[in-house]
């Protein structure tokens, strides 16, 4: 997998280069999706949205967010450096897993498909899959972290846009990402990738 810098950089342009995949024909679906682009873009986008404001934050945070993750975790790391960048890899890590974790389901990775390919392309593996155990659990660990940061600061102007975004909902988000590995198949899960692809799921 990249580094951070990569993977941030990649995040912040995710918009930008989102954009230029909807105007790309759709296969033989083509007729069934272009009844709902605007629904497919504004999701799409939204989510895309979210990942860079996230993504730009982490250039802003350092000593704050180490402060809170020391006195906030059970992180035994006395964070040099080297490992605080590796800690916010895995926090934007973290982010891109939780939102495409919600269009693995067949209707919404198709309509969203133009995003599923950013994000494999910002990460560089094929599918969700190639992440193991352990740093599928880290990432999200380290996103439940980073998001309690956020709500920490709500009272400020400068971190409500964010909040207001990843909404009240969010570490029951990660929870239910977390549960999913176990769960891909179920009636439930299927259900919340056809309400995310139609914009009915979307945490802004």
């Amino acid at each position: 997998m990249l580094e951070f810098a990569t993977i941030q950089e990649n995040a912040k342009q995710l918009m930008q280069q989102l954009a230029s995949t909807f105007v790309r024909p759709h296969g033989c679906f083509g007729f069934f999706t272009s009844f709902i682009p605007q629904m497919m873009n504004s999701t799409a986008m939204e989510d895309a949205r979210t990942l860079k404001l996230l993504a730009s934050r982490l250039d802003h945070d350092q000593v704050e967010l180490l402060h809170f993750v020391k006195n906030n975790t059970i992180q035994t790391l006395d964070f040099d450096d080297v490992q605080f960048t590796e800690y916010k890899r895995e926090i934007l890590v973290g982010m891109y897993v939780m939102l495409w974790s919600q269009y693995e389901h067949s209707i919404s990775y198709y309509i969203n498909h133009g995003l599923i390919e950013q994000f494999q392309q910002s990460l560089k593996i094929k599918s969700l899959d190639e992440l193991d155990g352990e740093k599928f659990e880290r990432s999200l660990n380290a996103l439940s972290v980073y998001c309690s940061f956020i709500y920490s600061k709500r009272e400020d102007p400068v971190y409500q846009v964010l909040n207001s975004r990843l909404g009240p909902e969010i570490q029951a988000t990660i929870h239910t990402v977390r549960f999913s590995r176990d769960t891909d198949n179920s009636t439930a899960g299927c259900f919340s990738g056809i309400m995310c692809s139609f914009g009915l799921n979307n945490m802004s």
